[in-house]
């Protein structure tokens, strides 16, 4: 029963806008984020740069076409740099704790 009240609590804690930091996880459930980001990580290591790109552009441009550019009163579709293609690099990644 305490167990269901403390998730009872951090839900009532997310209805109300109050996220919890990761690293308040208890250690079975940051076990199981590591897992996930092992995974995650893997995916992005095995993705084709030139097709990410292109489905971003894709994406993009559908949205811009939709609904972007009258919201924003602007072309976004001059925002694409068609000779530009997503690289390796991942600056600014974070720990399974969100730090």
């Amino acid at each position: 029963m305490a167990s269901f009240r403390k998730v009872g609590l951090g839900l009532r804690r997310l209805e109300q806008g109050t996220e919890p930091a990761l690293r308040e996880l208890d250690p079975a459930n940051r076990a199981v984020l590591e897992v996930l980001r092992e995974q995650a990580d893997a995916a992005f290591d095995a993705r084709d740069p030139q097709r990410y790109t292109e489905q971003a552009v894709h994406f993009h441009l559908r949205n811009a076409e939709s609904w972007g550019n009258a919201k924003t009163g602007v072309d976004l579709a001059t925002q694409v740099d068609r000779g530009f293609t997503l690289g390796p690099a991942r600056a600014g990644r974070l720990d399974a704790a969100g730090v």
